[in-house]
């Protein structure tokens, strides 16, 4: 696994998980351009246009949320803030912040909002998928440490890898893709009926994702640590410490349980 396949110039090199990440949105793009769905809801280039101005923004709040919960990492040197081929970045931040910008581009253009992100979200588990692939080849969001050789167990012995050397680490990263397939095909069979209630899909999409990262990180050997149950120190592998990414996990997926369970009660009444 090597997180740098080709050099460029300079610092400039194109990474494994960069580029899964593009691999992933070009999947996505791809498919959703071409559903039927997206042709009732919008023109072609204004989709094209959304893609582009949410990718900007899904870039740039998953670098906020990696240097908000890794300060500590630039404590030394701040100005490598600056320099996002260094590598550091979130996922569950662009799960945030998109969705954010998406709400007022869409309501400036006019554009029904619920429907297109019940579109919008029968999609991103696919790209989260790939892209968790090149967090799997870099080295990060890494594993907790198996104390022996198992036929699950990885182990990275690349000297630029973000994940410790030449010890038996779980693949959580692996863990997330699968499980992000797994709510991709859930919410394509789920579409044939919730559709017919928009905001329904989009609320379980948040409520299924936002459980899958509360659960797999308790298998994570990067996290921050927030909240220890009981009061006393403990680690990771005694699954009482609580991470900050958890934490707005679980708001995300309560959100979407309660949204869901709102719309439902919403439709049976009418």
């Amino acid at each position: 696994m090597d997180p740098r396949l080709f050099h460029i110039f300079g610092p400039i090199w194109i990474n494994s998980y960069g580029l899964m990440i593009s691999l992933g949105l070009l999947v996505t793009a791809l498919l959703s351009y071409h559903s039927s769905l997206r042709k009732r809801l919008v023109s072609g280039d204004f989709y094209l246009n959304t893609i582009f101005f949410a990718t900007i923004v899904g870039f740039i709040g998953g670098r906020i949320m990696y240097l908000f919960t890794n300060w500590q990492s630039f404590a030394a040197n701040p100005i490598e803030v600056l320099y996002p081929w260094e590598g550091g970045f979130s996922l569950l931040g662009s799960f945030v912040c998109v969705p954010l910008f998406l709400w007022w581009y869409l309501s400036r253009n006019q554009v029904p909002i619920l429907p297109f992100f019940d579109f919008v979200a029968l999609y991103i588990p696919l790209l989260q998928a790939i892209a968790r692939i090149g967090c799997h080849l870099a080295g990060c969001c890494y594993g907790i440490s198996i104390s022996k050789q198992t036929w699950y167990s990885i182990i990275y012995n690349h000297p630029d890898s973000l994940a410790p050397l030449h010890v038996f680490l779980h693949p959580t990263q692996l863990y997330s893709s699968a499980l992000s397939f797994i709510i991709f095909c859930i919410l394509q069979i789920s579409a044939l009926v919730l559709l017919k209630t928009p905001g329904k899909i989009t609320a379980l999409f948040f409520a299924l994702e936002g459980f899958a990262r509360f659960i797999i990180d308790f298998w994570r050997g990067d996290r921050c640590g927030l909240l220890t149950l009981g009061g006393a120190q403990s680690t990771y592998s005694d699954f009482v410490s609580i991470s900050s990414y958890q934490l707005l996990a679980l708001i995300l997926s309560l959100g979407g349980i309660i949204g869901f369970f709102i719309l439902k009660k919403n439709r049976d009444t009418k």
